[in-house]
């Protein structure tokens, strides 16, 4: 059980990753992008692609890094700027409505030009024994970047003018923009990083599992699912909300299948909103 749970963390922490990306996009410019999954997607075939081309694993995989964020930038800069002119609930439907027709988009080229594509990472060490518990080496090591990950961006966000004044936007808008601070730099770069973030989660999930090209949807479905029980607006909810169902997940697809444990997930978020509804660290309106 131990070890179920030691999995559950690590994929929760995955989890986290993605959902984070969600609510810093959302938490900036209202976007609900539908399509974040899809670029854990993008970045672990690009490192695929590099490496079946004789390219050393880790440069492939910063390349495929590098290049995910580049793609989030173009994307950025050519449909999601159009998004910000709207206002209010407009904006929220045309964002739903353009990264929804994106993913299905990037999902349909990836089908038909690389269906048979999966992407996954065989570390050349043996598990670590502690007792009677077995710890792999790419769990352990998923954990550990995914932390570290995370509490960069945690210094970056608190630490950092420009990160400061993305917390200052999120905020008050209109307060931040009286006190001087340009949103619309900024709403590109939190749309790159959540680019990057989505395309790491992408790559981890890849040391502890196999990605292929149509798990984009279930990406950014789980991605939601931590947004909404975290809160849209709560980093340290999105973290706690993606350990929590990652352990559930991981628990309930080892006692009771893959399918049941879907069911059980979508349960235990239905339950949390019903009970908390602004998150289970988020704020009440």
């Amino acid at each position: 059980m131990l070890e179920l749970i030691i999995d559950g963390i690590t994929f929760g922490l995955l989890l986290s990753l993605l959902g984070v990306g969600i609510t810093l996009i959302f938490g900036l410019g209202e976007i609900l992008n539908l399509a974040h999954g899809e670029f854990a997607v993008i970045c672990a075939m690009l490192a695929l692609i590099f490496m079946e081309r004789g390219v050393n694993t880790l440069l492939s995989i910063i390349l495929g890094l590098l290049i995910t964020g580049l793609i989030g930038l173009a994307l950025e800069r050519s449909l999601i700027s159009l998004v910000y002119r709207a206002r209010g609930e407009t904006r929220i439907l045309l964002g739903i409505f353009i990264t929804f027709g994106l993913s299905l988009a990037i999902h349909s080229y990836l089908v038909n030009t690389i269906p048979k594509a999966f992407f996954s990472v065989k570390l050349p060490f043996e598990a670590i024994r502690i007792g009677g518990l077995i710890i792999r080496p790419s769990t352990l090591l998923s954990a550990v970047i995914s932390v570290l990950a995370l509490v960069l961006l945690e210094v970056f966000l608190k630490k950092t003018y420009t990160g400061k004044a993305i917390r200052a936007i999120a905020q008050d808008e209109m307060d931040a923009q009286l006190c001087g601070v340009n949103p619309a730099p900024l709403r590109t770069l939190v749309f790159i990083l959540g680019a990057v973030m989505a395309g790491l989660a992408g790559i981890l999930y890849g040391l502890i599992a196999t990605v292929a090209v149509i798990i984009g949807v279930d990406f950014t479905l789980l991605a939601l699912i931590v947004a909404i029980v975290g809160g849209v607006r709560s980093i340290y909810g999105n973290i706690l909300s993606g350990v929590i169902l990652g352990i559930v997940h991981t628990i309930a697809s080892f006692f009771l299948g893959a399918y049941l444990s879907l069911v059980i997930l979508l349960s235990v978020t239905i339950i949390i909103i019903l009970t908390r509804p602004e998150g289970i660290l988020g704020e009440k309106g």
